[in-house]
């Protein structure tokens, strides 16, 4: 499934480099997004994007659309 950065909700779940990362915040002000590992180690990581971008993601939270 591919979704727009913007939009990404917390608990939406994305592959980064064979891992699978789940995410725990957006600031769509600062259009950055930061997620936590799943598999230990527990690393945390933010990442930046530019306006418009989308990704594949591999799990959406339930939603209303």
């Amino acid at each position: 499934m591919t979704q727009n950065c913007y939009s990404m909700r917390p608990g939406t779940i994305l592959g980064f480099k064979g891992r699978s990362w789940r995410v725990i915040s957006n600031d769509t002000l600062l259009e950055r997004f930061t997620c936590c590992s799943l598999d230990p180690p527990h690393d945390t990581k933010s990442f930046r994007y530019p306006a418009g971008k989308e990704i594949d993601v591999r799990w959406i939270p339930f939603s209303n659309r």
